[in-house]
């Protein structure tokens, strides 16, 4: 904080924003995309965005397996959907793959993914495992 004349100038505290609070309001609802059991009906929309988007998935792996034929892994995501569907947050939970290029990667394609709406804020995890093409056609999501 600077003061000039005896006024102090500087960035002030701003209460928090209107729609943060709103958030806070909402109900959460957890959903791991690695079970079968949980909220089927909401977990085959989810699924189905995310298969939807398998192509980027998979050029990701692809390039980077280009250099490193042996790589094989998965990645274990967890992410948080705003109730109108967009992304809110997204982390790595676990990277069996160590390949920075293929979560960095991961992480923009999911990123870019609308999700279908819903009352609630979704916490969802998902695993994504990669294989070789002789193990594995489609190193893509499983489900």
């Amino acid at each position: 904080m600077l003061t000039f004349f005896g006024i102090a100038c500087g960035p002030k505290k701003v209460k928090r924003d209107y729609y943060e609070v709103e958030l806070e309001k909402l109900e959460r609802l957890s959903l791991n995309l690695d079970s079968l059991d949980e909220n089927p009906m909401l977990r085959g929309a989810v699924l189905s965005v995310i298969m939807f988007n398998s192509h980027q998935i998979e050029k990701c792996y692809q390039k980077a397996s280009a250099n490193k034929p042996n790589l094989v892994g998965k990645i274990k995501t967890f992410f948080t959907v705003h109730p109108n569907g967009k992304m809110l947050s997204f982390a790595i939970k676990e990277n069996t793959l160590h390949s920075p290029q293929v979560e960095a990667c991961v992480e923009r394609v999911f990123r870019t993914m609308d999700f279908p709406p819903n009352d609630k804020i979704m916490d969802v995890t998902h695993t994504i495992k990669f294989s070789k093409a002789d193990e594995d056609p489609r190193p893509i999501p499983t489900l």
